[in-house]
C-alpha cells in the first residue's frame, strides 16, 4: 500500500508529468480504437462495439501500469534516447501481456478478435515513441538557436542572452560559393 501511494504522489508531484501520463491515456485509449478500426475496417459488428466498450478500461490500465513498470515515467522527455524506446517497447510488451491475462481471466477468449493483442502494442509503441522522439527533436530545434531569416535570427539570439550565453557564435551560408567564376560562366563551361 505504501509504494502504490509513493507512485502515485510521485506521478502527481509535476504537472508535466501528471499531463504526460494524462495524454498517453489518451493515446492508448486511441490506439485502442485504431487497433479494432483495422481489425474490422468499416464495418463492426454490434457483438464486437460491446467488447471494445467492456475491454477498454482494461486495455488502458493495462498499458499505464506496463509503462510504469518499464519505468518509462521516470525519464525527461527532452532527453529520450534509444534507450528509452527500449523502455517504451517493453512496457508494451508488459502492458499486452496484463492486457492478455485481463481478457483471458475477466471475459475469456470467446467473441475477442485475437489481432488486437497485436495491433495494439505495435501502434502503441510507434504512438508513445513517436510522440517522444518528436518532443525531443522539437526541443533540439528551439534549443539549438538555428535559424533562416533576419528575424528568425534575432530571436534566437535573444533567446541565447536569455539562457545567459556569453558567446554567440554565427555562421551563415546559401547561396552560391565557388572561386571558379561565377554561376553564369560555369553553367555556360558545363560545370555544376
Amino acid at each position: 500500500m505504501e509504494k502504490t501511494e509513493h507512485l502515485i504522489k510521485y506521478l502527481f508531484q509535476s504537472p508535466r508529468r501528471a499531463g504526460l501520463l494524462l495524454i498517453d491515456i489518451a493515446v492508448f485509449a486511441s490506439c485502442y480504437y485504431l487497433a479494432f478500426v483495422i481489425r474490422f475496417e468499416s464495418f463492426w459488428p454490434e457483438q464486437y462495439m460491446q467488447v471494445f466498450f467492456k475491454v477498454l478500461p482494461l486495455a488502458v490500465l493495462s498499458s499505464v501500469a506496463g509503462m510504469i513498470a518499464a519505468g518509462v515515467y521516470r525519464v525527461m522527455m527532452r532527453y529520450t534516447s534509444i534507450k528509452d524506446l527500449i523502455g517504451i517497447i517493453r512496457g508494451a510488451a508488459y502492458g499486452a501481456a496484463l492486457l492478455v491475462a485481463a481478457v483471458v481471466f475477466t471475459y475469456g477468449l470467446k467473441g475477442y478478435p485475437r489481432s488486437v493483442f497485436i495491433l495494439y502494442p505495435i501502434m502503441s509503441i510507434g504512438a508513445i515513441g513517436g510522440s517522444r522522439m518528436a518532443w525531443r527533436l522539437y526541443g533540439e530545434a528551439r534549443e539549438s538557436g538555428v535559424c533562416w531569416d533576419e528575424g528568425s535570427c534575432r530571436d534566437a539570439v535573444r533567446a541565447q542572452l536569455k539562457r545567459g550565453s556569453n558567446v554567440i557564435k554565427l555562421m551563415a551560408s546559401g547561396g552560391f560559393s565557388s572561386g571558379t567564376g561565377t554561376l553564369q560562366q560555369r553553367v555556360e563551361r558545363g560545370v555544376r
